[in-house]
């Protein structure tokens, strides 16, 4: 479980996100969904630790894994490896693709080759890759398709065993089919990771979460079953955001 706190956090002077508290399960799938710039990828960003990157970052509050404050492990590598980040845009590491997925793995050490060798094989079976660059595992990865690098994108993060997987806008640049391949990875991943999706794609929340997040302003205006929240929001603001 992943627990939000009364966390804040600001660029400069400028507060982008007041006074958050959110629980994640570890089996469900959650949607956050608001207007453009309320927030939800800094507080994916804040998850991983990954917002401090940018200049002028602050941030107050905890954030909890399992019952950890983030904030207060000294090397934040070790917070990302837990909690990793698939972005809006597929990236390929400019390697190979077996090396893509290795990257992590061999960055933290500690695994024989035999070891090694299964990871490959293991992660790209679970995001649905190995029959379809089995032949080719030496080959760039930037060769993959839009939706086959998300995929590979997705199984980079698994490789390391993280216990949350975040994951910003993941299908926006993908086609219909590829969307529906990711839809389906994430289902079947909702057993072993906690997942938890930035989306404008309203119809893609409704399809695959079982809790949705409504941000607007910085602030969490409603969280609840996505069921519950789409079709009886209680708060106005939500009304008037799912009308549109």
């Amino acid at each position: 479980m992943i627990e939000i706190q009364d966390f804040a956090a600001s660029y400069g002077e400028k507060q982008i996100l007041h006074t958050i508290n959110l629980a994640f399960n570890g089996s469900d799938i959650t949607a956050l969904i608001g207007p453009s710039g309320c927030g939800k990828t800094t507080l994916l960003k804040s998850m991983n630790r990954t917002a401090e990157l940018q200049p002028g970052f602050r941030a107050s509050g905890r954030i909890l894994l399992t019952d950890k404050d983030v904030y207060t492990v000294k090397n934040p590598a070790n917070v990302r490896r837990q909690i990793g980040m698939v972005l809006q845009k597929p990236i390929a590491l400019p390697l190979s693709i077996k090396e893509n997925i290795l990257f992590g793995p061999r960055y933290y050490g500690g695994k024989t080759k035999a070891e090694l060798e299964s990871i490959v094989e293991g992660t790209l079976t679970s995001v649905g890759l190995w029959q379809e660059v089995k032949e080719k595992l030496n080959s760039p990865a930037g060769q993959l398709s839009g939706g086959q690098l998300q995929r590979l994108s997705i199984g980079r993060i698994l490789a390391v065993a993280p216990q949350v997987l975040l994951l910003d806008e993941p299908c926006s640049s993908l086609d219909i089919k590829s969307t529906q391949m990711i839809e389906e990875l994430l289902l079947e991943l909702r057993s072993r990771v906690t997942i938890i999706i930035v989306t404008h794609n309203l119809a893609q929340a409704r399809r695959i979460a079982d809790k949705t997040v409504f941000m607007a302003e910085g602030r969490v205006m409603e969280h609840n079953t996505t069921k519950q929240l789409f079709e009886q929001p209680e708060n106005p603001v939500t009304q008037e955001f799912l009308a549109f």
